[in-house]
């Protein structure tokens, strides 16, 4: 078994296109909910570059407008360059139409994954180095990973007392 993700579609198909594998959601605990994180598709513009308004006109007529060659652009994206879900209605439908889903394991996220995600969470730098050191303790020092699951999470309570920013989930 192996937890990977869908851009390993597109990894199988073109090293091993012969591979025969299976899909399945992450396990969860008994009672619990399917979720998928879904992201990547995150774009911004430095507001103090050069030309801040090109490159925010850029990135929208790039990924974010009803343009033909945004559409297309997007499902080359998902469907030829790499294996990925839409993050757009438009290219979702797109993709329907051209029978880009038929692919057994496009359709499997398609069908069963996509209904499960949600945003990817917005993790601020202290609590993604309470986790990362967390981790880093318990893989490659042999740290108890009891005590550095409650280590991190004290120090992510103590953070979140204080956070004003947006939500993280």
């Amino acid at each position: 078994m192996w937890q990977s993700g869908i851009w390993q579609v597109a990894g199988f198909r073109g090293s091993h296109p012969k591979f025969d594998y299976g899909l399945f959601p992450l396990p969860t605990p008994p009672g619990g909910e399917t979720k998928t994180v879904m992201g990547g598709w995150a774009w911004c513009v430095n507001a103090r570059g050069r030309n801040p308004e090109a490159a925010a006109k850029f990135v929208v007529d790039t990924v974010g407008s009803m343009s033909e060659s945004s559409i297309q652009r997007i499902y080359d994206w998902c469907t030829v360059a790499k294996s990925d879900m839409p993050p757009r209605k438009s290219v979702d439908k797109l993709m329907v139409e051209r029978g880009a889903l038929e692919n057994d394991k496009l359709k499997y996220f398609h069908d069963v994954i996509l209904p499960t995600g949600r945003g990817e969470p917005r993790y601020p730098p202290v609590v993604y180095k309470a986790i990362s050191d967390a981790i880093g303790q318990v893989q490659a020092a042999g740290g108890d990973a009891r005590a550095q699951a409650d280590r991190a999470q004290t120090a992510i309570t103590a953070f979140m007392q204080t956070y004003q920013g947006g939500t993280l989930l």
